[in-house]
């Protein structure tokens, strides 16, 4: 089957399901890791802050010093162990 210009290569069944296996890394999709990891964390970042306002601006008005700050360290607490998850799977990704 010759294949002209214009058309495209038209692959068979068994070419398109199979997949192949890279190991950890292999180099080919670190940069892709540690984008997703950067853009989450400043994504978790913007979040938290955005939320940590919100809250103590409107829901915590009858609340005292302490329990703003146990709230704020707490939510804190949360949002570090996702960003650890995210920069902990692109350490396993990238073979460190």
């Amino acid at each position: 089957m010759s294949v002209g210009l214009g058309q495209p290569r038209r692959a068979n069944r068994a070419q398109v399901i199979t997949t192949e296996f890279k190991p950890y890394g292999s180099g080919e999709d670190e940069m892709v890791s540690l984008a997703s990891s950067v853009t989450a964390t400043v994504i978790a970042g913007v979040v938290w802050f955005a939320f940590i306002v919100l809250y103590l601006a409107f829901y915590a008005g009858n609340m005292d010093l302490w329990q703003k700050t146990a709230v704020f360290l707490a939510s804190g607490a949360i949002v570090g162990g996702i960003i650890a998850v995210f920069w902990t799977r692109y350490a396993f990704k990238a073979g460190a």
